[in-house]
């Protein structure tokens, strides 16, 4: 063994140790700023903790952030680096190509997207979810009777997706059964209250027609804790109309106080 083998030799492995220890550190600090909901801070964590240690869980992680924040192009950066350290990692591929197929939808490269969705089904997970992200690029390709056929193999797969019957209803109204429309959007919405999209479709699609019933939905929507400002004032306005005025009033000034930047909710006059 050289003499600078002997030297280096314990320096790079005290480096090591300090490295794995502040890697540990920043992991627990992920695991609070997750917590909290501070999604930004947890993805600067990430960050620094693949700095650190680059290995699969995490570019994962960081990609699902990125996703969500709808940087489409990071995210198929940290799936690219995600697929280079994940060795034999079968865990979690079916995400990351869902993950990739997704933003590659986003992106407006469909064919890519498509390799990348069918690449996902090869791995076990949630296949539903893969499916949706199947009808939404058929929905793309304006393909309406296979986004038809991939929703409802979606909800075969789990009738309890609320996604998938959000795009089931897209394909019905598109045929022109509105009914039908109507009731896959109040099925995604029994199923998960706060679905933005289902809200904002039933609004301007049956706003003037089924006030009663998209006012529940909006109740439903705030008492779950929803907190999108059109969906809110929504409420306020459907409020007001049918003579629900305290509750308007104080919903309104609840909303002024939440999102204080949202200048509709100054422009209302109560």
């Amino acid at each position: 063994m050289s003499q600078l083998q002997v030297e280096t030799g314990p320096a790079a492995h005290a480096e090591f140790e300090r490295d794995q220890e502040n890697y540990q550190s920043l992991k627990k600090i992920l695991v609070h700023f997750k917590r909290k909901k501070e999604f930004q801070s947890a993805k600067k964590v990430l960050e620094k903790m693949l700095a650190l240690s680059p290995n699969f869980a995490d570019f994962l992680d960081l990609a699902r952030h990125e996703f969500e924040d709808q940087c489409y192009t990071a995210c198929l950066q940290a799936v690219d680096q995600a697929l280079s350290c994940r060795g034999t990692q079968l865990k979690g591929l079916q995400e990351v190509y869902r993950l990739q197929g997704a933003s590659l939808i986003h992106l407006g490269q469909l064919e890519r997207a498509e390799d990348s969705l069918f690449k996902a089904l090869e791995y076990p997970g949630e296949n539903d979810v893969v499916l949706v992200n199947l009808g939404t690029l058929d929905i793309q390709r304006k393909s309406w009777e296979q986004a038809t056929i991939s929703f409802r193999e979606a909800l075969k797969v789990n009738s309890s997706n609320d996604r998938a019957w959000v795009g089931l209803a897209l394909c019905h109204r598109f045929r022109g059964d509105h009914a039908l429309a109507f009731g896959n959007l109040e099925l995604a919405l029994d199923l998960a209250p706060r679905n933005e999209t289902a809200l904002g479709l039933m609004l301007a699609w049956y706003g003037d027609t089924k006030e009663t019933s998209i006012r529940e939905r909006l109740t439903g929507y705030l008492v779950a804790g929803g907190e999108n400002e059109n969906l809110w004032m929504a409420f306020i306005e459907s409020s007001f109309k049918c003579g629900e005025t305290f509750v308007a009033r104080m919903e309104l000034e609840r909303l002024r106080l939440t999102k204080p930047d949202f200048l509709p909710a100054y422009q209302l006059r109560a």
